[in-house]
């Protein structure tokens, strides 16, 4: 059967490709299309690393490629095999590691550098009209700074485990078609330069900001469980990087901080690494931009370049009091025009184009009282009642005879003594206040309470 695909150019639908069976072949490219299927999956992919660097239009959409070239056509079969081609590179590529065949390593590791380089990158506007992830916008932390007249929002990510290259893969080209290739390449990344991830400038740079932490234990913290475990057995950084590096070789793996590391030299682009704003000891470690490994290659970074991945959730919020933040995902977050933002579903106030910092702050209110909003209610009733003459008098006055009368003072012991009858425990000061004997003799145990620090209550309640 020989094919005939036709592009849509008014349809946005992924079904802009129609094919037309039993049509004869027209020249002699139709015949070389049909002929490509009973290739091998290798001489396909270095045709389509040929056909990627000579194309006039490149699309990328969702995992993906089509390609467009006057009114040649590809083949639908051969772009929906590139993505089973690249998962059986990643696990051949996992296997030659672990027999130690360096040479097919680092000959397949070229092939996938030369392709990574040939992508067609996605444009600020390209990534404005992608869909956006709501929790992560609103994650954000306020002390990221933009231009005016900006906004900054994160974009959705599939979160299947590989979130991490999916969020960097969204950033390059627009959608996720790039996953796969990028976890190969961090791989290869983190196992041929393992010493100088073991050494990152990060965790000095954390290390000299905060006196209590670590190197050892900050580079803990960068590290997968399977990391942390070969690290414990074996005592040795070098061998726990490589260990992370066949993590990246396992789809659907969880990242870490150090697989952002190595991401950041792939891409040759420095990475900022968004850490919400939460009470976390290693924050100052996981919210940095991080540089990419010194190389031949290497451009100046610019703020245009710089990658922004942010350290969300997938799923609610644990809204518990006390609850600790958990990031389980990664999202791409990106720079927008608040004038474009109108016709993008968000909400109203981004729309708007209200400034960040002003949604920010409240996702997080459960760990924390509304302190101001309870003291500006307190305001609004402090100057309802100033306003009223004569009332004000007699709340005012009415507290302070009850406290210099001697008749309360009275009234107070002859309670307190009797409370004593029935609290053995408690311990009456000379200024009528209570203690704990219990709690005072077990600080530790007794918390944060106020029989502590002698209390003033009256009511009986309150033992």
């Amino acid at each position: 059967m020989s094919w005939k695909l036709r592009v849509h150019q008014d349809s946005d639908q992924d079904e802009a490709l129609e094919a037309y069976a039993d049509e004869p072949l027209a020249d002699e490219e139709w015949l070389a299309l049909y002929e490509e299927e009973k290739r091998t999956e290798e001489e396909l992919e270095d045709k389509l690393k040929k056909r990627l660097s000579g194309t006039e239009e490149t699309c990328l959409r969702k995992s993906n490629f089509v390609i467009i070239t006057g009114d040649s056509l590809g083949n639908t079969q051969f772009w929906d095999g590139l993505q089973g081609t690249l998962i059986q590179d990643l696990t051949r590529f996992k296997n030659h590691l672990l027999n130690n065949e360096i040479d097919e390593v680092k000959s397949l590791l070229a092939k996938k550098q030369d392709a990574l380089r040939d992508v067609a990158r996605a444009t600020r506007l390209t990534l404005e009209d992608l869909p956006r992830d709501d929790l992560g916008t609103s994650l954000i932390p306020e002390d990221v700074t933009f231009k005016q007249g900006e906004i900054m929002f994160a974009l959705i990510a599939t979160p299947n485990g590989d979130c991490l290259f999916n969020a960097a893969s969204v950033l390059l080209c627009g959608d996720e078609s790039l996953t796969i290739l990028l976890r190969l390449l961090v791989a290869g990344e983190l196992y041929f330069n393992a010493s100088f991830y073991a050494d990152h400038e990060t965790f000095n740079e954390t290390a000299r900001s905060d006196a209590e932490l670590s190197e050892d234990v900050l580079f803990l913290v960068a590290l997968t469980k399977r990391g942390d475990q070969k690290f414990t057995a074996s005592q040795d950084k070098v061998e726990a990087v490589q260990e992370e590096a066949f993590v990246a070789c396992e789809k659907g793996e969880w990242s870490s901080l150090v697989h952002l590391m190595g991401l950041s030299s792939v891409v040759s682009t420095p990475i900022f690494s968004m850490y919400p704003d939460v009470c976390f000891r290693y924050r100052c470690l996981m919210h940095r931009i991080i540089n990419p490994r010194p190389s031949e290659m290497s451009l100046q970074p610019t703020d245009a370049s710089i990658m922004n991945i942010l350290w969300s959730r997938d799923g609610n919020l644990d809204s518990r009091p006390g609850s600790w933040y958990q990031p389980n995902h990664f999202v791409p977050v990106v720079l927008g025009n608040s004038s474009t933002s109108e016709k993008l579903d968000c909400s109203t106030s981004i729309a708007s184009g209200m400034k960040k910092s002003k949604q920010q702050g409240t996702l997080f209110s459960f760990l924390k009282p509304k302190a101001t909003t309870v003291a500006s209610s307190k305001e609004k009733v402090k100057k309802r009642t100033a306003t009223t003459a004569g009332f004000r008098d007699k709340t005012e006055e009415l507290p302070e005879v009850k406290k210099s009368t001697t008749k309360s003072a009275a009234s107070l012991k002859q309670i307190v003594f009797k409370w004593k009858d029935e609290f053995p425990w408690l311990t009456i000061s000379e200024d009528e206040t209570l203690s704990c004997s219990v709690c005072c003799n077990a600080p530790e145990v007794a918390g944060n309470t106020q029989f502590l620090t002698c209390c003033k209550s009256t009511k009986k309640e309150t033992m």
